[in-house]
C-alpha cells in the first residue's frame, strides 16, 4: 500500500511538472553556441527546447510542456545559420506597446507599437522546421535578410502561427521569399501581422509545395488584420502562390503594391498542381495599387468567395485560366457587395445578384485619389488604406450583413441603423455615429422614482481625421458636451450636464408606467470636436412598475392564549418604484379597494382572521383570488397544541402588482411553558442536582 502511494504521489509530480511552462530567458545578442557557459543565446535556447538538456547558459527544455523563447528589445544577428526546431516552440519578442501612452483607434490605454525585436538571418534562411515537422508560434518580432532557395524566413514542416510579426527583406531563389510550407503537416495563421519586401520566383511572400506522393496536399491558411505589401518584382512570377488542395481565407487585411510579371499574378492559383477544389475567400479585403500582374489569377480555383472587398486600381484585375471568367470546371464566383475594377467575374445563378457589387468599369469617375488616402499607418500595428470622405465607390457602400464587426486596425465596425451599410474593404472610416440597439427597451432601474438616466455617449463614437479619432465636442463657454434631443416624447426626454461627466438623456414618464406593449421613442445627435454632426441615436424607454418586497416574519403565540396579532406589512417596502411607489394599506388602498394580503398558503394548526376579505386587487375571470384587509389575526384552533404554525403571503402596491412569496412563522410557546411547569428536569436543574451530589461527597469527605 504504502508503494502504490509514493508510486501515485511520484506520478502526479511528474506529470505536474512535465506540462509546465518552461520561459528561457536569452540575456546576449552573440550568436553563441555552447561556447559561454554564463550567456543564453537565442541559438543556445532553441537546442535547450529541441533536446531537453540545459545548454551554454540555458535552462533545459520541457518534453511535454509549453517551451517560451523570450528575447529582449534587441537586434540578434544569427552569424551561424539558420536554426534548426525540433520541438514545438513559442519565441517571443519585447512588447513594444506604450503604457504611458493612448491608442488613438482604441481610446485605451497602453497604445500599440510596431514590433522592434529583430531577428537578423545574416542572408541565411532563419527557422527550419521541416525536418521534425513541429509547430512554430512566432510573437512581437521582426525577422529580416534571411535567404534561402525555398523559405526566406522560415522554412515549415509544421504549423506556423505569426502574431504582430514583420517578414521583411527576405529572398528565396526557387519559391517563398518569406514562408515556404513543406509537406503535408503544414498549415500557416497569420494575424496582425506584415510580409513586406520578400522576394522569389514563385511566391515572393508564401510559397508552398504541391504534391506528396502525387496527391495534392491538404492545408489550411488564415491571414487575418494583415498586410501582404511591397513584396515581388518583375521577375518574380507571384507573392502568394498557391497550390495543391488549399483553403486560404483572407479577413480584413491588406494586399498592395506588390509585383509580379504578367505570366503569373498577385495572389496565384492557376498552378497545374492546385487541386480543382481548393478555395480563396476574401472578406473585408483591400487589393489596391499592385503591379504588372494581375492582382488575382484564379482559374484553378473550385470555388471563389468574394464579400466587401475591394479588387480595384491595379495594373490589371482579375484573370482566369485561358481568359475564362468561370473558375475550374466552369464553377462561378460568390459573394457580393465588393468594389471591382478591371475583374470581370461571373457569379453564380445562385448568388443574390453580381449587380451588388460595384463594377468601377461602368464608371468612368473613378479614380484613386477620390477614393483612399495613400498606403500608411491610420492607428493599427499594419499599414492600410483609409476611405476619404470624397469617396464615391468605397466609403459606405458594404452591407453591414457582410461586414467585420472589427477592421483592420481593431476599431469597431459600427453600422448605421437606417443605411444598413460599412466602408468596402479592410478598413471603416469612422463618422461620427451614434450606437444604438432599436431593438432594445430601456426600463428604470431599482429606487429610481420611475426615472431613466442613459449614458447615451459611452459607446458612441467621434468620427476621424487622417491620423485619429476625434472626441466629443464641448461648448467652450458652458463646457457642457454637444449633444441635441431631435425627438424628445412631448418633453418626456431631457439632457442633464453633469460637472466632468457625460451627460445623461433621462426619460421621466411623472411615475405612470408603460403598458407591456408600449414604449417612448426619444432621439438625439452629438457634434465631434472635429465638427461633424453624429448619425440620429434613437433610444425606445418602457417605464415598468417594479414589485413589492414582502419579507419573512415570525410571531409567539404566548402561552395559554389562542390568538395572536399580525403587522405583516411592517417590514415590507415598495422602495424599488422610489417615491411613486407605495405599498397598499388601509391608509393608502385607493387602487386595491381595501383587499391588498393574499395568503398563498393556510397554515395547519391555526386560521387567518382578518378585518375585512374580498377580490385581491387583480382579481378577474382567470384570477380569482381573496385577499384581506384591516386588523389581521392569527387564531390557533387547540389551545393545548404544543407545534409551531406557519403560513406564506403576498402584498399588493398601488398599482396592484403582487410581491414575492414570504414566510410567516408562528412560535407556540404552550409545549415550552407546560414542560417547564410539569417538574420536569430542565439543564439548569439538571447542573444544580449534579452540585449538590458535589458537595455532599466533598462534605463527607471532609467531615471524615
Amino acid at each position: 500500500m504504502k508503494f502504490l502511494q509514493a508510486f501515485c504521489l511520484a506520478s502526479i509530480f511528474m506529470a505536474s511538472q512535465s506540462y509546465a511552462r518552461v520561459v528561457v530567458t536569452v540575456n546576449t545578442t552573440n550568436d553563441e553556441n555552447g561556447e559561454n557557459a554564463l550567456n543564453c543565446s537565442l541559438r543556445e535556447a532553441v537546442h535547450a527546447i529541441n533536446t531537453h538538456k540545459a545548454f551554454g547558459g540555458c535552462a533545459a527544455g520541457e518534453i511535454y510542456g509549453t517551451n517560451v523563447i523570450s528575447l529582449a528589445n534587441e537586434t540578434y544577428v544569427l552569424s551561424k545559420g539558420e536554426m534548426t526546431i525540433s520541438h514545438e516552440v513559442t519565441i517571443e519578442g519585447f512588447l513594444t506597446s506604450d503604457a504611458e501612452l493612448e491608442d488613438s483607434i482604441l481610446g485605451t490605454k497602453p497604445k500599440r507599437m510596431p514590433p522592434s525585436t529583430t531577428i537578423d538571418g545574416s542572408l541565411k534562411r532563419i527557422f527550419n522546421t521541416s525536418g521534425d515537422r513541429k509547430g512554430l508560434t512566432l510573437k512581437n518580432l521582426v525577422l529580416t535578410h534571411g535567404k534561402a532557395d525555398l523559405g526566406g524566413a522560415i522554412l515549415a514542416g509544421g504549423q506556423v502561427n505569426l502574431e504582430h510579426v514583420v517578414i521583411s527583406d527576405n529572398e528565396a531563389s526557387v519559391a517563398g521569399g518569406a514562408i515556404y510550407l513543406s509537406g503535408r503537416d503544414t498549415g500557416l495563421s497569420i494575424v496582425e501581422s506584415t510580409l513586406s519586401k520578400n522576394k522569389a520566383d514563385k511566391g515572393a511572400a508564401l510559397g508552398m509545395s504541391c504534391l506528396d506522393y502525387l496527391n495534392p496536399l491538404s492545408r489550411s491558411i488564415t491571414i487575418t488584420s494583415s498586410s501582404i505589401i511591397h513584396n515581388g518584382s518583375n521577375e518574380n512570377t507571384s507573392v502568394i502562390h498557391g497550390c495543391g488542395k488549399i483553403s486560404l481565407t483572407i479577413d480584413t487585411s491588406t494586399i498592395a503594391q506588390n509585383t509580379a510579371n504578367t505570366m503569373g499574378g498577385i495572389l496565384y492559383f492557376a498552378d497545374s498542381q492546385i487541386d480543382n477544389t481548393s478555395v480563396l475567400t476574401l472578406n473585408s479585403t483591400t487589393v489596391v495599387e499592385n503591379k504588372i500582374a494581375p492582382a488575382l489569377t484564379y482559374g484553378g480555383l473550385g470555388l471563389l468567395s468574394l464579400n466587401s472587398s475591394i479588387i480595384a486600381f491595379n495594373d490589371i484585375g482579375c484573370s482566369a485560366k485561358a481568359g475564362s471568367l468561370t473558375l475550374y470546371n466552369n464553377g462561378d464566383s460568390v459573394g457580393a457587395h465588393n468594389t471591382l475594377q478591371k475583374c470581370p467575374l461571373k457569379y453564380s445563378t445562385t448568388n443574390t445578384s453580381p449587380k451588388l457589387d460595384i463594377n468601377l468599369d461602368e464608371h468612368s469617375d473613378a479614380d484613386f485619389a477620390i477614393e483612399l488616402h495613400p498606403l500608411a499607418n491610420y492607428g493599427g500595428y499594419t499599414d492600410t488604406y483609409l476611405p476619404k470622405l470624397s469617396s464615391k465607390y468605397i466609403l459606405n457602400k458594404a452591407a453591414s450583413a457582410l461586414c467585420k464587426s472589427i477592421d483592420q486596425r481593431g476599431s469597431n465596425t459600427v453600422t448605421t441603423q437606417a443605411a444598413t451599410i460599412c466602408d468596402a474593404g479592410s478598413v471603416e472610416r469612422r463618422a461620427a455615429v451614434a450606437v444604438f440597439d432599436a431593438t432594445k427597451i430601456i426600463t428604470n432601474q431599482d429606487e429610481t422614482n420611475r426615472t431613466i438616466d442613459v449614458d447615451v455617449l459611452e459607446n458612441d463614437m467621434p468620427s476621424e481625421t487622417e491620423t485619429t479619432r476625434g472626441e466629443f465636442g464641448k461648448d467652450p463657454v458652458t463646457g457642457n458636451y454637444l449633444i441635441q434631443l431631435t425627438e424628445t416624447a412631448n418633453n418626456r426626454c431631457t439632457i442633464v450636464h453633469k460637472e466632468n461627466q457625460r451627460p445623461i438623456i433621462r426619460f421621466d414618464n411623472k411615475g405612470i408606467p408603460l403598458e407591456e406593449a408600449r414604449a417612448v421613442t426619444c432621439k438625439y445627435k452629438f457634434t465631434d470636436s472635429n465638427g461633424n454632426l453624429s448619425t440620429e441615436g434613437v433610444l425606445l424607454f418602457r417605464t415598468i412598475n417594479k414589485p413589492p418586497i414582502a419579507t419573512d416574519d415570525s410571531y409567539t403565540l404566548a402561552s395559554g392564549t389562542s390568538t395572536v396579532s399580525l403587522d405583516v406589512l411592517s417590514n415590507d417596502h415598495d422602495k424599488n418604484d422610489g417615491v411613486y411607489g407605495g405599498l397598499c394599506t388601509d391608509a393608502n388602498n385607493v387602487n386595491c379597494n381595501g383587499f391588498y394580503i393574499r395568503v398563498v398558503s393556510q397554515p395547519t394548526v391555526g386560521v387567518i382572521e382578518a378585518e375585512r376579505k374580498g377580490n385581491c386587487p387583480d382579481y378577474d375571470d382567470s384570477n380569482k383570488y381573496i385577499c384581506y384587509g384591516g386588523r389581521i389575526t392569527y387564531r390557533s384552533k387547540n389551545t393545548l397544541s404544543p407545534f409551531d404554525d406557519k403560513f406564506t403571503y403576498v402584498v399588493y402596491d398601488i398599482d396592484k402588482m403582487a410581491s414575492n412569496v414570504a414566510t410567516v412563522t408562528i412560535v407556540n410557546q404552550t409545549g415550552v411553558n407546560e414542560e417547564s411547569g410539569s417538574g420536569s428536569l430542565g439543564l439548569f436543574s439538571l447542573l444544580g442536582l449534579g452540585c449538590l451530589a458535589f458537595y455532599r461527597r466533598f462534605r463527607k469527605s471532609y467531615v471524615g
